[in-house]
């Protein structure tokens, strides 16, 4: 054996996970808080942190700079006169930043502990049914929250489930402005005037949250804020009024979010004011409006912005149409290379006034080479009463940029010359590509998506593939089922027209752990999947068979199941009871049984063996 093999070979066990070094604990919590939602990412956290002391530190610091918070939050810790240490909460807040006005004191909600540190169990009938609303009656369907154990509160431990937190610590805060609680200028049943703290933004702020009458000029905006958000009900100073009301951003501002509904001429120009003051350090920028046309000022401050800012990597803009009146420039001056990501979504389609479609196509020439992540979403013009026309949309797709990760693409109308079109290369991760029932009579979608099954990446572990009519043995079904990628993961066909025998044709890769046949034309569950399939949706297939052989069938892997929106009844619902008691599918977690002919009794018997059970 060499000298270097002799070096690296191991002499004893592997480190167990206590004994890695802090930078590695550090980076293996900023990894859980990045991979799922901050509900989820916060239980997986605050478990691993009481694990080992540790994983204490270096846990708890990720969840509080990861959490928003948000003073309205309804999870305000509940006090129990009688016992001082007791608190009462819900399941649902652990994890979450709440604050306690009466005291004025912010705390990370930690899972639920009683005095002795045991984690609190919930009580015995807590997951049931409440079944004195009679087995007719539905109006428990709309009371979900209040049935959910994880809604209900519990008594626990002030001292072992209630972090202190200081102000100064949080780095995501939402502000809200809006007066939702009356015309007394109270919020959520807050007094803003009378907690001067809720004018107030922490020390080191990273990300700020601004949600109705922003009264920006008197906000003091910490230098170490990165990314800067105004909510949908977003009102900015009138630029008229207060010219000053923008001259204090940040100069570090990396992200700027602007979405908002509340659109009129004095808050459109207070958005091109604010565009028009951005710093040039800005990165990322999301504009999200509803009304679908942005006035000049707004689309003139853009393109400015995308010139000024040569480090801009992301660019998203939903909402946008009237495109006539855009500068065809506007796109010309983003990096050839490098973004992270491109979205678009053009809300009425161009409004499917021809001068519209042509400014269109010279906005896309304008687009970058190459991107990581490209989003396209277009909506079906009926404005004017035209139809979407396939033809129009040739020009438009060739000169789309090489997405490397990620691609989503939805049209009103497809053709084997946009399918062909179409820019597909490894190392592609990501595919999501949307149809709609067309009545634009150059549309061919199964030509279409004929020309894309052969051109898929191999490397495609995500593919989508929703409202395509390729059902009943249709040659692009055939394609499809011949080029699947072999290292698929999540594999989404929702509304295809697709019936048992069409299932048939596939052959599914081991590989696969997610898939979504909603809204098709079965009349039982699919054959052959792969033993360690995790997710099945198979909700909106109204000719679903209610036997219990097609349940026998399904992977012991299996951990979540949708049956919403089908005709499934007590045998489907016993049979799921028998093989989780039975230990043949000893993982399942969650089913959906939404709007099917299930009864109480097999719902609540359902309760009993599976963690949740979704109905409504």
């Amino acid at each position: 054996m060499s000298n270097i093999t002799t070096l690296h070979s191991p002499t004893g066990p592997a480190p167990m996970l206590q004994q890695l070094p802090s930078i590695v604990l550090d980076h293996l919590a900023r990894v859980l808080a990045s991979s799922e939602s901050e509900c989820k990412q916060n239980h997986a956290l605050l478990h691993l942190a009481l694990a080992a002391p540790v994983f204490y530190a270096p846990c708890i610091r990720v969840a509080i700079r990861s959490t928003m918070a948000f003073f309205a939050d309804a999870s305000v810790p509940r006090r129990d006169p009688n016992q001082a240490d007791v608190v009462k909460l819900t399941p649902s807040s652990i994890g979450k930043l709440i604050y306690d006005r009466e005291i004025d004191q912010w705390y990370l909600v930690l899972p639920l502990r009683s005095s002795e540190r045991a984690l609190v169990q919930r009580a015995q009938g807590d997951a049931k049914v409440d079944m004195s609303f009679g087995a007719s009656n539905m109006d428990y369907l709309n009371h979900f929250d209040e049935m959910n154990p994880s809604f209900r509160t519990v008594p626990a431990s002030r001292r072992w489930s209630l972090l202190p937190v200081p102000f100064r610590m949080i780095a995501h805060f939402h502000m809200n402005f809006a007066q939702a609680g009356g015309r007394d200028g109270s919020c959520y049943g807050y007094d803003l005037l009378a907690i001067p703290r809720l004018h107030t933004i922490p020390s080191f702020c990273q990300r700020l949250v601004l949600s109705g009458n922003v009264p920006l000029h008197t906000l003091d905006l910490p230098r170490s804020l990165d990314r800067l958000d105004f909510a949908f009900d977003a009102v900015l100073p009138d630029p008229t009024v207060v010219p000053d009301a923008f001259d204090h951003l940040p100069r570090t501002l990396r992200a700027l979010t602007m979405g908002t509904s509340a659109l009129g001429k004095s808050n459109e120009l207070a958005l091109a004011a604010l565009l028009n003051h951005v710093p040039t350090t800005l990165r990322f920028l999301d504009m999200s409006f509803s009304s679908g046309t942005l006035l000049a000022p707004i689309v003139a401050a853009l393109a400015r912005l995308i010139v000024r800012a040569p480090g801009l990597s992301g660019l998203s803009i939903s909402g946008c149409d009237q495109f006539s009146e855009w500068d065809p420039a506007t796109f010309a001056s983003l990096p050839r290379t490098g973004m992270q990501y491109l979205d678009l979504v053009l809300q009425r389609g161009g409004s499917g006034r021809p001068e519209n479609a042509a400014a269109l196509a010279r906005l896309v020439a304008g687009f970058p080479t190459t991107v990581e992540s490209f989003s396209w979403m277009m909506q079906r013009s009926w404005h004017y009463g035209r139809r979407a026309d396939a033809t129009s949309l040739h020009s438009i797709v060739a000169r789309f940029p090489l997405a490397t990760r990620q691609l989503s693409v939805s049209l009103p109308s497809w053709d084997a010359v946009i399918g062909a079109s179409l820019p597909l290369i490894p190392p592609l991760w990501s595919l999501s590509l949307e149809s709609e029932p067309n009545i634009d009579r150059s549309a061919d979608p199964v030509g279409a998506l004929a020309a894309i099954a052969p051109r898929i990446p191999a490397t495609l572990a995500d593919l989508a593939l929703n409202s395509w009519p390729i059902g009943d043995g249709t040659p692009a079904l055939a394609a499809l089922a011949q080029h699947l990628p072999p290292h698929i993961r999540s594999l989404s066909l929702m509304g295809c027209h697709l019936t048992c025998a069409d299932l048939e044709q596939f052959v599914w890769p081991s590989t696969l752990r997610r898939l979504d046949l909603k809204g098709n034309g079965l009349t039982t569950g699919p054959k052959r999947l792969p033993h360690r399939l995790k997710e099945l949706d198979l909700s909106a297939n109204g000719s679903l068979s209610d036997t219990e052989t097609w349940i026998a069938e399904l992977p012991s892997a299996l951990e979540v199941l949708s049956l919403g929106e089908t005709c499934v009844s007590d045998r489907v619902g016993m049979a799921l009871c028998e093989s989780v008691e039975q230990q043949r599918m000893p993982k399942l977690r969650q089913v959906d049984v939404c709007d099917t002919d299930m009864s109480l009794d097999v719902i609540e018997a359902l309760f009993t063996v599976i963690g949740v059970v979704l109905d409504n």
